[in-house]
C-alpha cells in the first residue's frame, strides 16, 4: 500500500507521482494507492479522478478537519490492506525499482522497517550518511540491525527520520498502535518514526540505494512560512514528545531542525520567552558526543548556536574538529 495525503497539490505534480508508481518494476495492479484528499472541494476531486482514470487499485478517501497531513495519513493507514506500507508525498516521486527492491530486502531480512536513500529533485546530492557510511561488508545489498543495536540512533540521525525513505510491515504498525500526531503540521513524521523505530525487531538498511526523490518547492508545507505563535505551540509539543527519547545525538538533530521555526522574526538566535522556558532544562542536560558519522561544520555550529540561544548562561560555541563537539553544561 502506498499512502499519499493531498492538499492543494498542483495536478501536474500529482500526475508525476502517479506515473512514478505506474512505471515501476512492481506491476501497478499489485499496488494499492490510497489517496487521502484533505479539505478539498468537489471540483478538485473530479479533476484528480480524470487524471487517475478508473483504476480499481486507486482508493480515494475524502478527509476533513485539521490542517495537518497527519489527518489523511491516519485515515489511509487505518484503511490500508497491503502487506507493506510506503508513504509518497503528493509532489514527490519514487524510482522504478523502489518498491520491488525494498520489499525484497524486507522479505530476505524479515525486517519490520526498511531504510533507503532519498534524493532531491532540485539538486543531486545524497545525504551525508550515504556518502560516508560503509557497512562491514561493502558488497552487501542491505545491512541488518536487530532491536537494541546502538547504531540505530545514528541511522536515524544521519539518514533522517522522515517518511520519504522508509517502508514498514503493516502488521508491525498494527502492533505498535501508534498514529501520526494530528496537532503538528511539520515534524509529525519524525515523531512517528522516533516512536516506532525502537519497537522494530529487525531494521534493514540499503546503504547504496536511492529509492525516492523529494521535491523542494515554494508553496509546499515545508516551503511555507509558519505563523510564529502557532509555530511555538507546535515546537513545544514536539519538544515534549522527544525530550526523553534517550539519544542526545538524535535529539540534537531534530531539535535544531525543528525549533528554527520558533525563532522570533527579525531577531536571529532569539527565542520567545515561552519556548526558552520549555527548552532550558532540556538543553542544559544535553551532552553532545562525537557523532558516528562525519557531520558538517555548519551543522555542528548550528546546533551549538541554538543551544547557546537557550541556555541561561553565555556559551561560546566551539567546534573541536569534524568528529567532536565541546561538551556544554
Amino acid at each position: 500500500s502506498v499512502i499519499t495525503p493531498v492538499y492543494r497539490t498542483p495536478l501536474p505534480l500529482l500526475e508525476e507521482a502517479l506515473c512514478s508508481l505506474k512505471n515501476g518494476k512492481m506491476p501497478f495492479d499489485e499496488i494499492e494507492w490510497l489517496v487521502g484528499i484533505h479539505n478539498m472541494d468537489d471540483d478538485y476531486v473530479k479533476s484528480l479522478q480524470r487524471i487517475t482514470g478508473d483504476c480499481k487499485n486507486i482508493r480515494f478517501l475524502r478527509v476533513g478537519g485539521g490542517d495537518s497531513p497527519s489527518v489523511p495519513r491516519n485515515q489511509c493507514l487505518q484503511n490500508a490492506i497491503g502487506e507493506y506500507i510506503f508513504f509518497l508525498d503528493s509532489d514527490d516521486t519514487m524510482t522504478p525499482d523502489c518498491i520491488e527492491k525494498t520489499i525484497h530486502a524486507m522479505r530476505e531480512s524479515r525486517a519490520d522497517i526498511a531504510v533507503f536513500g532519498c534524493g532531491f529533485l532540485s539538486r543531486e546530492t545524497l545525504p551525508a550518511a550515504l556518502r560516508n557510511y560503509r557497512p562491514n561488508a561493502p558488497d552487501q545489498e542491505f545491512v541488518v540491525y536487530e532491536r537494541g543495536d546502538p547504531h540505530i540512533d545514528s541511522l536515524m540521525a544521519e539518514w533522517g527520520a522522515m517518511l520519504w525513505s522508509r517502508a514498514y510491515r503493516r502488521k508491525f504498525l498494527l502492533r505498535c498502535r501508534i498514529c501520526f500526531d494530528e496537532g503538528l503540521r511539520i515534524g509529525e513524521d519524525l515523531l512517528f518514526n522516533i516512536a516506532v523505530t525502537p519497537m522494530a525487531e529487525i531494521i534493514c538498511a540499503l546503504p547504496r540505494f536511492k529509492g525516492y526523490f523529494h521535491r523542494l518547492r515554494r508553496g509546499s508545507l515545508l516551503g511555507s512560512e509558519m505563523v510564529p505563535g502557532k509555530a511555538e505551540g507546535e515546537v513545544l509539543r514536539y519538544i515534549e514528545a522527544i525530550g526523553d527519547c534517550g539519544s542526545s545525538e538524535l535529539l540534537w538533530y531534530h531539535l535544531s531542525w525543528f525549533a528554527k521555526n520558533a525563532l522570533l522574526p527579525g531577531r536571529e538566535g532569539t527565542l520567545s520567552p515561552g519556548l526558552r522556558s520549555a527548552l532550558e532544562p532540556t538543553c542544559a542536560k544535553l551532552r553532545v558526543v562525537a557523532p558516528r558519522f562525519m557531520w558538517s561544520r555548519e551543522r555542528i555550529e548550528g546546533m551549538l548556536g541554538f543551544c547557546a540561544a537557550v541556555l541561561p548562561v553565555s556559551v561560546s560555541p566551539k567546534v573541536c574538529n569534524r568528529h567532536e563537539v565541546q561538551t556544554l553544561g
